[in-house]
């Protein structure tokens, strides 16, 4: 089955230490033009298998809290992307990861003049454990970026990134490094 939700205007609130799932078991698409968003816990896009394709879109609003991580694609078989097609993201205090977990893939798209902030001093991972793609043609700013595998754990296997930046493109890091291929396999093209 699948689930369309559209924010305009007023507040979406999650609360109880609970998820914002975009897409748990089934297509989900998530648009956020306006409004008020605060999520007690995670903004997962693309979550099991059967979610493959959801998506959730961001051209303006406010977001108040993502209290841990914006996870896209996030378990074996699911696929999820971000798309910022206007103002700014800034997602709370944890990381974006797109291509989470072994088998997953998570897409980002920055549109020109759009930009995601991780203001809280918080990276964006590209390709953790998954595949991961990060296509910039607005402003990433972020404390550290890192393209392919995020870690070497025990059993674990590495991701692979690659992040694409166009000539209106911008990466800033503001604290930490611009890692390409951190423990996996990265490509970064300017």
């Amino acid at each position: 089955s699948a689930g369309t939700y559209v924010l305009d205007a007023g507040t979406l609130s999650v609360g109880g230490n609970q998820d914002l799932r975009v897409g748990s078991n089934g297509l989900g698409t998530f648009t956020m033009n306006g409004g008020t968003l605060d999520v007690d816990d995670e903004l997962q896009i693309g979550y099991n298998s059967g979610a493959s394709g959801s998506t959730f879109t961001y051209t303006g609003g406010t977001i108040l809290d993502v209290s841990n991580h914006v996870r896209i694609g996030v378990n074996n078989g699911a696929n999820g992307a971000l798309n910022v097609n206007g103002g700014t993201f800034t997602p709370g205090s944890g990381h974006i990861y797109a291509g989470l977990n072994i088998g997953s893939t998570g897409t980002i798209n920055v549109a020109a003049g759009a930009e995601i902030d991780t203001a809280n001093n918080r990276g964006v991972i590209v390709g953790h454990r998954g595949e991961g793609v990060m296509n910039v043609d607005g402003t990433v700013n972020a404390q550290f970026v890192r393209i392919g595998g995020e870690t070497t754990n025990a059993g674990t296997t590495p991701g692979s990134g690659i992040v694409n930046v166009s000539s209106t493109g911008r990466i800033e890091t503001s604290g930490q490094n611009l890692d390409v291929g951190r423990f996996g396999t990265g490509v970064l093209n300017v």
